[in-house]
């Protein structure tokens, strides 16, 4: 049983009138971040209740996020102002971008060299409020307001977790929460550099609720226990799986993790996805990955085609493991494959499932994670977790998403807890 130590933000707390700055993690994918009914912007709405709770407080909010890869340079496509405009449609608050290098001093209050130092952060930053004023009146910031800062990966420093560019956050506010728990296992500057800088920090209300959940389902699972693995970014994946050997009654594997481990083992996966990274870094992980235990439970056979972004039914053919042809691709679980999943998955008292079964992108490839997905609602005994956007996503696509027990706002993230849980915990 591990100790509690998440020091979340006090209900009883006074921040009238104070700056308090929030990491959120609003990275997700979403074609049009304008469309005001998009159902896949789960992070976003988890965060409203504690932005809520500050803005009643008379809080003077600076939130901050990054979104994307642009590797410390500013690319426009990369920049949080539709993020922006679609949050403030959620929130209830009109927005504005402040461009004006002494409105931005006057509203952030900070010098000529840290506003020079810190351009691509703070030039624009948008101000979000009830109501703005008349044109040629200075807009101010006041209590229940928010800003938002740029992309927080526009500056490289983020990434490589620099205690300057932690320093200067620090300088911006009174008080700091952490309310991104989906990007937390990542040593960077918002997230670990801070932390020893700002004497007052917080966790957030999600955070809290993501550590609560997790923990249960790692400390207290219902039997029998069922791990289910698929997707791709298999290194972390794989110590996973690693760790569950000694703690859960069953593991199901698909996807690029099971064609990898297979592969590792000499077993004929044609021309499918592998991680080439994790066989040459984990090997001893993949040598002493013992794929005969009565608790691994591997694809037996698979659905196949020679492209799978491109095909046509006629051209999907099933093969069992070991007879790929070499100019076929894996795309899916076969059907024998799904019936030996289901049949574990019926009689499973806990269902911890991260990354899709197939290239669910294809509506060729998508029967396994469907199947999948109804066993486990089926059910009703069953605890279940999920993790991971690509999940998340299909099951919110599916209609399903509502019937789980937790869908975690992490992917990686969540792996790192159920790996480490000490990580997360300050």
């Amino acid at each position: 049983m591990i100790e509690q130590k998440i020091k979340v933000v006090p209900e009883n707390i006074d921040l009238y009138g104070k700056k308090v700055m929030v990491r959120v993690d609003f990275n997700i994918a979403f074609d049009s971040l304008n469309d005001y009914d998009y159902s896949g912007d789960y992070r976003i709405q988890k965060t409203i209740p504690l932005i809520y709770f500050l803005i009643k407080k008379g809080a003077k909010i600076i939130i901050i996020c990054h979104y994307g890869r642009p590797e410390g340079v500013y690319e426009s496509k990369f920049s949080i102002k539709p993020i922006v405009e679609y949050f403030s449609h959620l929130i209830g608050l009109k927005w504005k971008p402040i461009d004006n290098r002494v409105d931005i001093q006057r509203l952030l209050a900070v010098g000529d060299r840290e506003i020079d130092e810190f351009y691509n952060l703070v030039n624009p930053i948008y101000l979000l409020k009830p109501e703005f004023s008349s044109v040629n009146k200075k807009e101010n910031f006041d209590n229940g307001n928010i800003i938002f800062l740029e992309n927080l990966r526009f500056d490289r420093r983020e990434e490589e977790n620099d205690e300057g560019l932690a320093e200067f956050l620090s300088r911006l506010c009174d008080i700091y929460i952490n309310e991104a728990f989906s990007t937390s296992h990542r040593f960077h500057a918002s997230i670990s550099a801070i932390k020893r800088l700002k004497k007052e920090f917080y966790y957030g209300f999600l955070y809290k609720n993501e550590v609560d959940n997790l923990l249960d389902f790692l400390e207290r699972p219902v039997r029998p226990l069922v791990l289910i693995m698929g997707g791709s970014k298999t290194e972390t994946k794989l110590k996973l799986i690693k760790k569950f050997l000694s703690l859960a009654d069953h593991i199901l594997v698909g996807g690029v993790m099971a064609n990898t481990i297979l592969f590792s083992k000499g077993i004929a996966v044609g021309n499918s996805m592998v991680d080439t990274n994790v066989i040459s870094e984990s090997r001893d992980l993949l040598r002493d990955f013992d794929i005969t235990s009565t608790k691994v439970h591997l694809p037996v056979d698979v659905v196949c085609a020679n492209n799978l972004q491109s095909v046509e039914r006629e051209k999907v053919i099933i093969f069992p493991v070991g007879n790929i042809p070499k100019n076929y691709i894996i795309g899916d679980l076969g059907p024998d494959t799904i019936d030996l999943f289901t049949k574990v998955i019926s009689n499973a008292g806990t269902v911890i499932w991260n990354g899709n079964l197939g290239y669910t992108e294809s509506i060729f490839f998508r029967e396994a994670s469907t199947k999948i997905a109804y066993a486990i609602v089926k059910n009703s005994r069953c605890k279940s977790l999920v993790g991971g956007g690509d999940t998340d996503s299909f099951l919110r696509e599916i209609k399903l998403a509502d019937k789980f027990t937790f869908i975690s706002t992490g992917g990686g993230a969540m792996l790192e807890f159920l790996i480490e849980p000490r990580k997360f915990y300050y």
